[in-house]
Parts: structure tokens; C-alpha cells; sequence
């Protein structure tokens, strides 16, 4: 782990030096790319500083690479791009606990996501809100967002995405104590889990699975 932690360090110091590099070329004209082009370049190095910094759990710098990916994606007129940016910030702003900031973000998400006619978008931008709901124990809308994500995954042909929808639904209706019905939604989401050989996912869903049962005072079958 601390191998892997002081790789992403130096990955992050030979991309912000890249970055600077290019940065200064395009203020100074001294690149040869066309603007445009130069701008795309700067948009992918901010995208990834972001990335590589949210991975290594500093979300508030992710926030500023990735506040300066979406200006850089506005400028482009990049619609898509804007999304991303802020599926990314409001990400960051969840992990952070700042969950209303998130949900702001998660909902322009979803409004692109609409405009350009992205489903697969839409369905990432649902699941976010969803689960930011859930955070909050707004589980009642929570409900609302995993369904209509379980509708989407179904109809763009996302079995994973799929899967994550119904255990997601699943534990919303288990924080309201609808039992019965989380154990139907985990039986699909485990179901899902060993057709697409998620391991992990199968393994959660058992776990979910016991916990339902139990909480149902179905204690054989919860072992």
C-alpha cells in the first residue's frame, strides 16, 4: 500500500510539472497545437490530477483540478465533459460529507446528461443522487432516484449497473424496515452478481441477504 502511495506521489509531480509546461506554452503562444487543441490537452491533465488526487484521499485538491476540468470543458463547449466534471465534484463533495454541495453537482450531472441524450449518464448521475439521498436517510427518495437508475441499467443493457441498482434499493428499503422487499431486491442483486462473476458483489449481497432475514427473525435462514 505504501509502495503504491508513493507511485501515485510521483505520478502526480510529473503531471503537474506537465501541466505547468503546457500551460505556459498556451499563454505564451509558444505551442504548437491550436488553441483548441492545447485546451483539450490541459483538460485531460486537470481531469486526471483530480482523479489521482481523489484517489489517494485528498478531495479537496481533487475539487480544484476538477473545478478547473469543467471550465476548461465549458470553454470547449464539451456538454459531456461538464457532466463528468460534475459527477466528479460532487463525489469529491460527498467523501468530504458536504452532502448538499453534492447533490447540487449530481443534479447539473443529470441535466446534461438529459440534454445530450447520454442514458448511461443519466443512469451514473440517478445512482449518485440515490445514494446521497441515502446518506442523508432521505431513503423514501433515495427509492425514487434507485429506481428509476434500475430502469435505465435495464435499458441500456448494464448487468453490473444493474446489480448495484437493485442492492442499492435494497438497503434503502431495509432502513425503512421493508424487510421482505430488500430481500427481493438482494436475491436479484446477488442473482446478477454470479452471472457477471462479481465475487465481491455476490459476497455483499449474502452478507445483506443475513442481515434481512435476521432482522425478519428468519435466524435459519439467516445463517
Amino acid at each position: 500500500m505504501e509502495e503504491r502511495r508513493t507511485f501515485q506521489h510521483e505520478l502526480l509531480v510529473h503531471m503537474r510539472a506537465a501541466l505547468h509546461c503546457d500551460g505556459v506554452c498556451l499563454l505564451y503562444g509558444t505551442c504548437e497545437l491550436p488553441g483548441s487543441r492545447m485546451a483539450l490537452v490541459l483538460k485531460r491533465y486537470e481531469r486526471s490530477l483530480g482523479n489521482a488526487h481523489f484517489s489517494i484521499g485528498d478531495f479537496s485538491q481533487a475539487i480544484a483540478y476538477n473545478t478547473q476540468d469543467l471550465e476548461i470543458a465549458r470553454m470547449l463547449g464539451d456538454r459531456a465533459g461538464e457532466g463528468r466534471a460534475y459527477a466528479n465534484l460532487g463525489n469529491a463533495h460527498w467523501l468530504l460529507g458536504d452532502f448538499s454541495q453534492a447533490i447540487a453537482y449530481y443534479t447539473q450531472d443529470l441535466a446534461i446528461a438529459k440534454e445530450v441524450g447520454d442514458r448511461a449518464g443519466e443512469g451514473r448521475a440517478y445512482e449518485n443522487l440515490g445514494c446521497e439521498h441515502d446518506s442523508m436517510g432521505n431513503f423514501s427518495q433515495a427509492i425514487v432516484y434507485h429506481t428509476q437508475d434500475l430502469e435505465i441499467a435495464k435499458e441500456v443493457g448494464d448487468r453490473a449497473g444493474e446489480g448495484r441498482a437493485y442492492g442499492d434499493l435494497g438497503c434503502a428499503h431495509d432502513s425503512l424496515g421493508g424487510f421482505s422487499q430488500a430481500i427481493e431486491h438482494y436475491t436479484q442483486c446477488l442473482a446478477i452478481a454470479r452471472d457477471v462473476g462479481d465475487r465481491a458483489g455476490e459476497g455483499k449481497a449474502n452478507g445483506n441477504l443475513g442481515n434481512a432475514h435476521w432482522l425478519l427473525g428468519d435466524f435459519s435462514q439467516a445463517i
